[in-house]
């Protein structure tokens, strides 16, 4: 299998996958190929890296404080939380530190059993974690 970028005659660019098989016939063996034209998902994943790239930049530079939680523990940490949590040198974090708990209470996502909150059960969290300089 190959991927394969060509120009048709009128000067258009497309992206092709081909593959090469052999058919065992009576007069012989022959070579065939499928031919499928790649380029709408060649073109999806140019714009979904350029889509990665601008989020990516977005997280890392903004002055915004943000993390990335995934199993309620942060996965990921922009230089702005890592300053806000004492972190001068990333080298000092490792990612999933710090564990995310939900709230507790009346009236929280936690207590929202029917009592009349429209919140979603878990869309609210609660970071327990210290400076590495302390409170």
């Amino acid at each position: 299998m190959a991927e394969v970028e060509i120009c048709r005659p009128d000067g258009e660019r497309r992206f092709i996958e081909q593959v090469v098989f052999t058919i065992h016939t009576e007069a012989g063996h022959r070579l065939a190929t499928l031919t499928t034209d790649i380029t709408a998902r060649k073109r999806s994943e140019a714009a979904l890296t350029r889509s990665e790239a601008r989020y990516r930049s977005l997280f890392t530079d903004t002055i915004e404080a943000m993390s990335i939680v995934r199993d309620a523990r942060i996965a990921d940490a922009n230089r702005a939380w890592l300053m806000l949590h004492g972190y001068a040198d990333r080298r000092r974090w490792w990612p999933g530190h710090s564990r995310v708990h939900p709230p507790r209470g009346p009236g929280t996502d936690a207590a929202a059993a029917g009592d009349g909150d429209r919140r979603r059960p878990g869309r609210t969290f609660f970071i327990r974690d210290l400076r590495v300089d302390g409170p």
